[in-house]
């Protein structure tokens, strides 16, 4: 945060006091105006202020509501007016206006997080606010783990060109290219914000943008939700042209608290330590899905030999020819059927359900699990040293009725899928000597 002081002529005030106060934690951090009237103040986390000035002989004044926003320089010029040591409190703040640099952003705030709907409660749904974003995914349930995969195109770019951290780290799963390695709940999460064109070199390293997710801290009030989301095809209309609804079980389901890790430990020699947990669990049962990004497919057929065909008998079928000597089965009667093969058949392919040529008809459900838990320590130290901890721990896992690929060739082979993921950050920020 930067600005200028001046008096109400428009000259410049040197040596003046500037306080910036966050309102979640009531830390302060004040600087000096230089002989130009100009000052500077580095390194603040994102939030809100209050931003106040004073200087001998004029009246002191403060400004409220100022919100910075991550990765961004706010500008905040303040005129002093002559008069006593009361307080001029001004409630209501200027546009933010970034003049540092001239990079094209989005900013998804929290309240937007906390108060829009999202078929399936992952924050890449809401990356489609802003600008010349779309996504494919559009009135599709998007869910977490190795289901939340963003499927999002910034200015006509590529879907797997946009590059996601969490408070400045890459959470990208390295060997998918373009895949989460986590997904933060809503609640966990302070603002997001999206980089679309020209944006400075700090944040490089994908084509087309850049996603940065600030997860969330405590504050000098403890605070705490509690929350579930259910979902159920009870509550769900029926397709026009279906005879029934694809069956649906979901329940997504968390808590967060945050405050002062030591409660009433406040005071000068004292560090102020404020903390931030989360976790949250989603539980699933659903229509098997063609692969990880389509839509639900309730009903699989196969062709699954009848109890005669498992004891060799093939009557009625084309003639079938012995491997070994080349000549027809008399009868279509087959009678070198390995005793090993029969067994491993009758254990794993089951008897037909059905008179259709297809006559194995099943309708999968998949049993997806998540939880994700959240750790977040902001420590201050001294008016120059600030340390952020932040920890975040993905468990995701979905026992699937039908392995993939094999759904084509047959409908009764299961599989076990796991994605976990982790993410950690550790900063510590020292301002050395403050100069405007």
């Amino acid at each position: 945060m930067n600005g200028t002081i001046s008096d109400s002529s428009g000259a410049v005030i040197p040596d003046a006091e500037v306080t910036v106060r966050q309102t979640l934690t009531g830390l302060e951090r004040s600087t000096k105006t230089n002989s130009t009237g100009f000052y500077s103040l580095p390194a603040l986390r994102a939030g809100e202020y209050i931003v106040g000035a004073q200087a001998s002989g004029f009246q002191r004044i403060e400004q409220q509501g100022v919100v910075l926003q991550s990765d961004t320089t706010r500008t905040i010029n303040l005129q002093l007016t002559v008069g006593a040591s009361d307080v001029a409190t001004v409630t209501t703040a200027a546009p933010a206006i970034e003049t540092s640099e001239g990079s094209l952003n989005t900013i998804i705030t929290g309240t937007q997080l906390s108060e829009l709907a999202t078929n399936g409660r992952n924050f890449t749904q809401l990356l489609s606010l802003g600008t010349g974003v779309s996504s494919s995914q559009t009135g599709q349930r998007m869910g977490v783990g190795q289901e939340g995969n963003p499927l999002t195109s910034v200015n006509g770019g590529r879907i797997n060109s946009n590059a996601f951290t969490y408070d400045g780290i890459l959470a990208m799963d390295t060997g998918g290219n373009r895949g989460l390695n986590l997904f933060p709940p809503m609640e966990a999460i302070q603002e997001i914000q999206v980089h679309k064109s020209n944006y400075t070199a700090d944040i490089g390293s994908f084509g087309y943008s850049q996603v940065n997710v600030v997860t969330r801290s405590g504050g000098e009030k403890y605070h705490g939700d509690l929350y579930e989301v259910f979902s159920n095809d009870a509550l769900n209309a029926r397709n026009y042209f279906n005879a029934s609804k694809p069956p649906l079980h979901d329940n997504n389901f968390g808590y967060d608290v945050g405050g002062r890790l030591l409660p009433g430990a406040k005071g000068k020699l004292t560090p102020n330590i404020f903390f931030f947990w989360s976790q949250a669990f989603d539980r699933r049962s659903g229509p098997e899905l063609t692969s990880f990004t389509s839509a639900p497919q309730s009903t699989f057929t196969a062709t699954t030999p009848t109890s005669l065909q498992r004891t060799g008998n093939f009557a009625g079928s084309a003639p079938i020819k012995n491997p070994v000597t080349g000549l027809p089965y008399a009868g279509n009667q087959i009678t070198n059927i390995d005793p090993n093969a029969a067994l491993l058949l009758n254990a794993y392919f089951p008897l037909p359900n059905s008179t259709s040529s297809s006559n194995y008809v099943i309708s999968p459900k998949n049993q997806t699990s998540w939880r994700e838990e959240l750790i977040r320590v902001d420590a201050t130290l001294t008016q120059s040293d600030t340390v952020t901890a932040r920890y975040a721990h993905d468990a995701w896992s979905q026992q699937q009725a039908i392995l993939k690929p094999s759904n084509q060739s047959f409908a009764t082979i299961g599989g076990y899928f796991v994605k976990p993921g982790q993410n950690g950050v550790l900063q510590w920020i020292h301002i050395f000597h403050q100069r405007c």
